[in-house]
């Protein structure tokens, strides 16, 4: 385990770098002025005085200098919000983002296992209407992949926000205001996950060492709960690498849709104004949350299952 650490430490500024590289020339070759910002446009001479501080004539200069400075933790100004640094736009946006995006994987993954448990284990009971259950769940999990968050969350705005007047329609604070976004975030992870625990639950319930725990007498509860569904559990687990890092660093429709205060609400805000700073720093912060993600599940294998060798 500790090899596999390693290993994955090293390659870390790597990756980062490949990351890095990518994202620098697709932002500098996208069209636009990284300093006109919308009601706000600098006058010739303060603009060249700009460009010449910050490099942004001189794109290979940019790219070393900025990387030299994110290597020190310094990710430069920001070129959209007046007297902030990139620092301190993500510092101040990536708690929300944070919160929005564990509350949903929590809530995701418990739906998720329970309903493809559900439907694994009544495919073939109550008579008909064991298949009707498993089919009707995973019809609403294949609903729940193919809608766009955007579209699910203008229905949850329209109906719980403004038809019933129940939940807030956006901010970040109270309880109530986290309600629909989160379910809104957490729905395709949930549908992903309930396919993925059915399809380990119908292949671990024939397996020989199911058949031993019910001979010996375990209730079909204990069954699933204690022996199918860790095994079964494995698929879902490479999935949460991914999905957690998806979902903590913030949805960028779902916190447009409901004004929530994250950090993909600015990566929008800067791709829009070509904020060359902002955009480079969110994106390396994304991905080392994504390395690391994948790195905790790696390591989470081998505990839920011994027999995965590191190599």
């Amino acid at each position: 385990m500790l090899s596999l650490i390693l290993r994955r430490l090293i390659q870390l500024p790597l990756l980062l770098l490949v990351i890095y590289t990518v994202t620098f020339i697709l932002a500098w070759t996208v069209p636009g002025n990284p300093l006109e910002v919308e009601g706000r446009r600098p006058s010739r001479e303060v603009e060249q005085a700009m460009r010449a501080r910050y490099n942004l004539d001189d794109p290979f200069k940019f790219y070393g200098e900025y990387l030299w400075g994110a290597l020190h933790g310094d990710f430069g100004p920001s070129l959209t919000y007046k007297d902030w640094t990139v620092s301190q736009v993500i510092g101040a946006s990536l708690p929300v983002s944070i919160q929005l995006g564990a509350a949903a994987i929590i809530v995701a993954l418990f739906l998720g296992t329970t309903v493809g448990a559900f439907s694994a284990t009544r495919r073939e009971g109550w008579g008909g209407l064991g298949g009707l259950a498993d089919w009707g769940s995973m019809s609403i999990a294949l609903i729940g992949i193919s809608l766009p968050t955007f579209v699910t969350g203008s229905v949850l705005v329209m109906v719980f926000g403004l038809w019933l007047g129940w939940l807030p329609v956006g901010g970040w604070g109270r309880w109530d205001q986290m309600v629909l976004p989160v379910i809104t975030l957490s729905l395709p992870f949930a549908a992903y996950i309930a396919r993925l625990t059915r399809l380990g639950m119908i292949d671990v319930m024939t397996s020989d060492f199911i058949r031993t725990a019910r001979a010996k007498g375990l209730s079909q509860r204990k069954v699933i709960t204690t022996h199918a569904l860790k095994v079964a559990f494995l698929p879902v687990l490479s999935f949460l690498g991914p999905a957690a890092a998806a979902a903590m660093t913030g949805s960028f429709v779902v916190e447009q849709v409901f004004n929530v205060p994250g950090v993909g609400q600015h990566f929008v805000t800067a791709v829009a104004n070509k904020d060359l700073f902002l955009i480079m720093g969110v994106v390396l912060v994304f991905a080392t949350l994504l390395i690391v993600f994948n790195l905790i599940v790696d390591v989470a294998y081998q505990f839920v299952d011994p027999r995965i060798e590191e190599g």
